[in-house]
């Protein structure tokens, strides 16, 4: 069932259903709502494997969470929720 949750929310990423899925996932500490330091967290991986492919990132963990912010206008500019 996981996994067919994960395609189809990926099939239709832009329904409410599937952005609650992604949104969950997203959210480890089950706080209902990301911080900077959440999207961080996964962003440090994206890096890591820059730096196992040798590769040179080209933007900054802060660079992304401010477009991120940018893109969702949270009504609180410290979380998403």
């Amino acid at each position: 069932k996981s996994y067919l949750d994960f395609v189809l929310a990926h099939s239709y990423k832009g329904t409410p259903e599937a952005l609650t899925y992604f949104f969950k996932l997203l959210d480890l500490r089950r706080a209902g709502r990301l911080l900077g330091l959440d999207l961080a967290y996964f962003f440090r991986a994206v890096l890591e494997k820059f730096d196992e492919l040798g590769e040179e990132p080209n933007c900054l963990v802060a660079d992304v969470q401010d477009e991120i912010f940018d893109m969702v206008k949270p009504a609180d500019p410290r979380y998403i929720t």
